[in-house]
């Protein structure tokens, strides 16, 4: 036992057993890593109790989190619609939060957008509405690529509805939400059926 200790004391010296520690630690750390972490989801329903939407993140990137955002229309008896498009940390479109029409009937997406043209970016950003549902017509509002015709059509209807009511999925980057199993990942689509991690 003595012989192991002195052994060990000169490899410590030589620094053989940090490297070795260092390198059990690495390894350890990229096995934590490679494993997928799980979709988080927050859930709101709307003040009618008949309108739900769904935040569902994913931070299990260094480098930002990404946000998506659905809706689910009970009266239509449908999946998941799925409501603007990925909004990235890192994106030209990072969600701020979404926000309830008063009545409870329109639920719509605030981003902070890229303001440009083409491959130009002036290096600031605009809070816009960027997506909606209107659960009354049971359709998604504002579908063109213009952001600012957009939230002209979503801030109308916004106010036909009794206004701005109660914001939800603030902060939707903060890794917050109970993790969703595969089979209900596999529920929540892009359009074409892509889903929402490859």
């Amino acid at each position: 036992m003595a012989q192991l200790t002195v052994h060990a004391k000169r490899l410590l010296q030589t620094g053989v057993i940090g490297v070795c520690a260092s390198a059990a630690v690495l390894a350890g750390a990229v096995q934590l890593f490679t494993a997928r972490a799980p979709l988080l989801k927050r859930v709101s329903v709307s003040s009618t109790k008949l309108c739900t939407a769904l935040l569902i993140t994913d931070n299990s990137s260094f480098g930002g989190a990404d946000a998506w955002v659905f809706v689910i229309d009970t009266k239509k008896r449908s999946g998941p619609k799925y409501l603007g498009g990925s909004y990235a940390s890192d994106g030209s479109k990072k969600m701020d939060d979404a926000v309830w029409s008063r009545d409870g009937s329109v639920l719509a997406v605030r981003a902070r957008v890229g303001q440009g043209s083409g491959k130009g970016f002036r290096g600031e950003f605009k809070t816009l509405f960027v997506a909606a549902y209107d659960f009354r017509g049971h359709a998604v509002v504002a579908t063109s690529p213009d952001s600012a015709h957009n939230s002209r059509r979503i801030t109308k209807l916004l106010a036909a509805r009794g206004g701005l009511g109660r914001v939800v999925f603030s902060s939707p980057y903060d890794a917050s939400g109970a993790p969703i199993s595969s089979a209900e990942e596999s529920r929540f689509r892009r359009p074409g059926n892509v889903p929402l991690r490859r």
